[in-house]
């Protein structure tokens, strides 16, 4: 219901394990060119299919960011999230707001809206810029947040090519 579609791997694994990948790729393709399938990135889905964003999932999305933005830097995990939430749909509408950009995970134990995130990165990349370096003791206190959320932050902004770790310092990219 919250789904994009089903993922095309998912559809291989799952309902044709023993079909070559080139073969199966050449039966998507067809039924894309005849009208049957549709497919946007890496999901699958009948022609008329759209996402139904009802009351129900208003409700949860005004829950998971009212959420996210009383924790601020504080973050909250995914299984803490989807936990926090009733219903069984409640993973799809966390999955889905990822997609949609309206969340961003930083790691395994930290998702935050995408506000905050740029939020946090446009304060870190202010204090380098200012200061040639940051500690992951200053962006803590910059953020007002725990040790471990700060290096969790940094550490996703360094795979993200916003800065790179030099010793206990960060320096931008």
């Amino acid at each position: 219901k919250y789904s994009r579609g089903a993922k095309k791997s998912e559809i291989k694994s799952r309902y044709l394990p023993k079909m070559k990948q080139n073969v199966f790729d050449m039966a998507i393709n067809s039924f894309i060119d005849k009208g049957l399938i549709k497919q946007e990135g890496e999901y699958i889905f009948l022609p008329y299919f759209s996402i139904q964003y009802d009351d129900y999932y208003r409700k949860c999305e005004e829950s998971i960011l009212k959420a996210i933005n009383d924790a601020r830097f504080e973050f909250i995990g995914y299984e803490e999230l989807v936990s926090s939430l009733k219903g069984k749909e409640a993973e799809e509408i966390v999955a889905l707001m990822l997609e949609n950009k309206e969340l961003v995970k930083i790691n395994e134990t930290g998702i935050t809206t995408n506000e905050m995130y740029e939020e946090a990165k446009n304060m870190l990349v202010e204090f380098v810029k200012k200061n040639s370096k940051i500690t992951a003791a200053e962006y803590r206190d910059i953020l007002n947040t725990n040790r471990k959320n700060a290096i969790g932050l940094l550490e996703h902004f360094d795979m993200q090519r916003v800065t790179r770790r030099v010793g206990n310092d960060r320096i931008m990219f």
